[in-house]
């Protein structure tokens, strides 16, 4: 008897929990898009990455870390080097 019993109820307790999950993640409300802030230009720093100082001129794979003393330190992957030709 035990057996038939748990065949029997075992669907229907997945069934339930299911359904309360469903109708748990179904209801929720969405969550509203704040715009991102907007990007000021920082003259100091394009000066630094100017490609027409004859030093760095470009890369990749772009990454900062911020430091604990406030700094910033900048990784790239593939970084160029040398003047950029007009052209």
């Amino acid at each position: 008897m035990p057996r038939r019993f748990a065949r029997f109820i075992a669907p229907i307790i997945t069934a339930l929990l299911l359904l309360g999950l469903l109708s748990h993640c179904a209801v929720r409300e969405p969550i509203p898009i704040q715009p991102a802030p907007l990007a000021e230009p920082a003259p100091v720093f394009n000066r630094l990455f100017s490609p027409g100082n004859g030093g760095w001129s470009g890369g990749d794979g772009t990454l900062s870390i911020p430091l604990p003393d406030g700094r910033t330190v900048w990784l790239f992957g593939d970084s160029l080097l040398g003047a950029v030709a007009p052209d």
